[in-house]
């Protein structure tokens, strides 16, 4: 279901992170719908049990970065 205000022929995703309790989360949400942070709209693609340091969060995500900038660069029509 697509938001008040939101176009029906587009995707916007939002990529982030959060730490919380002993691991690290790192998920991505399709935000142009009803409650896009709701843990059903949440899809979690990372987690490891450390705190989000610089160094933590590159050995976590380095395997996702070629997907995220393929994420940032798409255009669906």
């Amino acid at each position: 279901m697509i938001f008040e205000g939101g176009m029906a022929d587009e995707v916007h995703v939002k990529v982030g992170g959060d730490h919380g309790g002993k691991s690290f989360k790192a998920c991505y949400e399709i935000c142009n719908v009803n409650n896009p942070n709701s843990k059903d709209n949440t899809i979690i693609f990372s987690l490891f049990e450390e705190k989000d340091h610089r160094l933590n969060l590159k050995t976590g995500l380095t395997p996702f970065r070629s997907q995220i900038d393929d994420l940032q660069l798409a255009y669906w029509k």
